[in-house]
């Protein structure tokens, strides 16, 4: 197994990009990750190891203001036009691997903000890739307008760089209200996990759950909008096997209904093998979650059928 971590310069605008790759020694197929908000690449590291047992060769970054590609001091500001900086990158990052392993299957694995920066980009980008993984996918909020909205209406007013306790609150506040029976005193973020052991470290982790500039949320605002929107979508990769995958408990899920409405908008985008699995007991953070092997038993399969698929067509 091979290990290695740098740095690349963004073609889009000369940034820092902080990457890791885990690959084994003789891969079989590539799995790119785009991590999820206020959280960083290396908390995928366990899990990239797993991944290149199989015979992956995998590759993560930090998204910009995130962990090592931004100084701390701005966490949560992705700078002047994020989304289209943020999708430069993903792309570029990808291309390490395809360059490196240009015959073999690609893979993406987006979670949470991921997930919609990930589907934003097969949006663009789907003949590029074999396959697609959603976890803890952000369902669609029809308040993302108003929301976006506001945003950009108190920057004018405070700047970007703005941390905005009203726009936090209404983004994710009411997140912990089911699980705060539970909660130690001083708790936050119960709704990552169930396991207790995951939100400790996710707690102490001083690259983690630091708060969104108003730039951030329009970020994030923005992705949600575009993942969402028919008219960003270019399909041309119509078999690209895509598979979300969700805990019963995640709230930012939504709700089933929203949950079973995000898997239906790609299948109406024209795509033909659209799979979905919820996990009862499990919150946000499922390839982090007590029982996670279930759900690392689950991409296991769903990869061994895209490499199957993808020898076919070849």
């Amino acid at each position: 197994m091979q290990t290695d971590s740098f740095f690349l310069i963004s073609k889009y605008d000369g940034a820092r990009l902080a990457v890791s790759t885990i690959c084994h020694d003789s891969p079989r197929f590539c799995l790119q990750i785009t991590h999820g908000m206020a959280e960083h690449r290396k908390r995928y590291i366990p899990f990239m190891e797993y991944i290149a047992s199989l015979g992956g060769a995998c590759i993560v970054s930090d998204m910009r203001g995130h962990g090592e590609t931004s100084d701390p001091a701005d966490y949560g500001y992705f700078g002047a036009d994020g989304v289209e900086a943020t999708l430069s990158d993903l792309h570029q990052i990808g291309d390490v691997l395809r360059l490196r392993y240009p015959t073999l299957p690609m893979i993406l694995l987006g979670h949470s903000m991921g997930s919609l920066v990930a589907r934003a980009y097969a949006a663009e980008h789907d003949e590029s890739l074999s396959a697609l993984i959603l976890s803890g996918e952000a369902s669609n909020n029809p308040a993302v307008g108003a929301g976006l909205l506001l945003t950009r209406l108190i920057a004018l007013f405070r700047g970007e760089r703005h941390i905005s306790p009203l726009v936090a609150n209404l983004a994710t506040g009411a997140y912990d209200n089911p699980f705060r029976a539970e909660a130690a005193e001083g708790e936050k973020y119960l709704w990552l996990s169930a396991n207790r052991d995951n939100r400790a470290a996710y707690n102490a982790d001083p690259a983690c759950g630091f708060p969104f500039t108003l730039n951030g949320y329009d970020t994030l605002f923005s992705f949600m909008k575009r993942a969402y929107a028919p008219k960003h979508y270019n399909v041309r990769n119509k078999d690209m096997p895509i598979l979300f995958l969700s805990g019963e408990d995640d709230p930012v899920m939504g709700s089933k209904k929203a949950f079973a409405d995000a898997v239906r908008i790609l299948k109406d985008m024209g795509y033909r093998d659209v799979r979905a699995g919820l996990y009862p007991g499990m919150r946000h953070e499922i390839l982090m979650e007590t029982g996670r092997d279930k759900v690392q038993q689950d991409i296991r399969l769903f990869v061994e059928d895209v490499l199957t698929k993808s020898a076919q067509t070849t």
